[in-house]
């Protein structure tokens, strides 16, 4: 009897979304309101500084906050559900209802061109 590996029975390849999907995420997020906080002078993680200055601020959700540091800027999304990447919605936009609204204008915008 001929044993395989674990890894040979259990592997799939990995499906990756296409960089169009992800250029047409990212041009939908772009129509929804951004703010940007520093926290180069901080030693909060970027995540933990986004969920303070979103707490602090008030912000509603459907928002994209840039958290700039020292050696880079870290991006998220804030939706009802939570904090989100901002990579990880430019691929999934369609999973996130509150962008919704937001397809539809890009759509219609795109169509009309």
């Amino acid at each position: 009897m001929k044993s395989e590996s674990i890894s040979t029975i259990s592997s799939s390849p990995r499906k990756r979304k296409s960089v169009k999907r992800k250029r047409t995420g990212y041009r939908i997020l772009n129509s929804i309101p951004h703010y940007r906080v520093d926290n180069a002078n901080s030693k909060l993680k970027a995540v933990t500084r986004a969920r303070d200055f979103i707490s602090k601020e008030k912000i509603t959700p459907s928002a994209v906050i840039e958290v700039t540091g020292k050696k880079k800027t870290d991006k998220f999304f804030w939706s009802r559900a939570g904090l989100y990447s901002l990579e990880h919605v430019a691929a999934n936009y369609a999973g996130f209802p509150e962008l919704n609204e937001h397809i539809r204008q890009y759509n219609e915008l795109k169509s009309t061109k």
